[in-house]
């Protein structure tokens, strides 16, 4: 019976993923190889691992790279959970963000300094226009920051997946150069640090590094657990080899939902919502109507970029 209660919900999932992506205008052809990475990289062997596993291989690295799931408060609560492994090393930390373009490293500076308020850092790098996810979420980051002395700098640029990926590992590679015994922790988008990507560029220009890779939340692995007797704990740690590992949280009301800052005139959040667990959502307070972009009628645009849990 429960093998075949995981195979309903996982066609509900998928159908409910397919339905969702629909509303994508136009898909580039880059994107679509990027999002077949990482389902190809997400379908690896992986085996169970702890907590204290992942954070030995962190204190080990000097590139750490964090995906960011953009909306989700628990991915962000563990760039925080890194930060302080790093300190409680006693090594020097610098974190790099995708979420700030490099053009604004001054304001970034200015802000860290105490020099700016959030509304005039926000407005400064252009943040509702050129990101638009929670800043609630972020400024966390950087209260953490200003409180331990750490540097952030930006890692976005204009350009199309590609040159974006490469600029940004031109700016970790050279940080990683001129800043000695120093751990850069990259927070960027998962799509971005699959094996082949952003963490394979920095080390084809820094041999010598050692790096380790941290996803949030693949989906593949979510059903791989379910469908096998590893099982699914609220939290659980596994790792593909000693350099990648992915952090799996399993949320209490089993929510899912997609949101895009690649809206259809380029300046609007966009968002969509649906349940993919099939258990009851209990919470009353939603900051939106949930199936309310799956509404034919409904007036709320949509594009995605990213599945992630809710809580």
């Amino acid at each position: 019976m429960k093998k075949e209660i995981i195979e309903l919900r996982k066609r509900i999932f998928d159908n409910l993923k397919e339905k969702a992506l629909s509303f994508e205008s136009s898909v580039s052809a880059e994107l679509i190889n990027y999002r077949k990475d990482q389902e190809f990289f997400s379908k690896r062997e992986f085996s169970k691992a702890t907590i204290e596993e992942l954070k030995k291989r962190v204190k080990e690295t000097d590139a750490i790279y964090l995906g960011d799931f953009h909306t989700f408060d628990q991915n962000i609560r563990n760039v925080l959970r890194i930060i302080k492994v790093i300190l409680n090393s006693k090594n020097k930390c610098i974190v790099a963000l995708e979420m700030v373009d490099a053009q604004f490293q001054f304001y970034i500076d200015t802000y860290m300094d105490g020099h700016l308020t959030d509304l005039e850092f926000l407005e400064s790098i252009d943040y509702h226009e050129s990101w638009r996810f929670p800043w609630t979420h972020y400024k966390l980051i950087f209260d953490l920051a200003k409180e331990n002395d750490i540097k952030i700098i930006g890692l976005n640029t204009k350009g199309n997946l590609i040159e974006r990926d490469l600029f940004a590992a031109n700016l970790i590679s050279h940080t990683l150069k001129t800043q000695q015994n120093t751990q850069v922790l990259v927070l960027y988008g998962e799509l971005h640090l699959t094996p082949n990507k952003i963490p394979k560029l920095v080390k084809d220009q820094n041999p010598q590094i050692e790096s380790v890779i941290i996803h949030q939340n693949l989906d593949e692995v979510y059903w791989k657990l379910e469908q096998t007797n590893m099982g699914r704990k609220k939290t659980q740690v596994i790792e593909f080899d000693e350099d990648e590992f992915s952090i799996q949280l399993a949320n209490n009301d089993q929510m899912a939902y997609v949101v895009s800052n690649r809206g259809t005139n380029g300046k609007n959040l966009q968002k969509v919502a649906f349940p993919y667990i099939g258990e009851k959502n209990t919470k009353s307070n939603r900051d939106y109507q949930l199936m309310e972009a799956l509404n034919s009628e409904s007036q709320m645009n949509y594009s995605s970029s990213v599945f992630e849990d809710e809580q």
